[in-house]
């Protein structure tokens, strides 16, 4: 094995790992990129549950309005 062979195999060794590199930086970029998707949709999802909550919360507050001022009414 000679200098130049050597060197043919230290460059392709880089070339390798840049290669291994790449890989590797594109699959993290997807989990990332995947998992922010979830994490946008979960919001989406938790804003729409908080939402529901306020208004039935809104509902039976009205609801419990009305029904103490027909009972007021009834007791005089």
């Amino acid at each position: 094995m000679g200098l130049e062979d050597g060197i043919k195999k230290t460059f392709l060794a880089g070339v390798g790992a840049v290669a291994t590199t790449a890989e590797a930086a594109k699959q993290v970029v997807d989990t990332l990129a995947k998992k922010g998707e979830q994490a946008v949709e979960q919001g989406k999802a938790m804003k729409e549950a908080v939402k529901e909550a306020k208004e039935n919360a809104k509902s039976q507050y009205s609801q419990n309005q009305t029904s103490s001022s027909s009972d007021a009414s009834d007791t005089f």
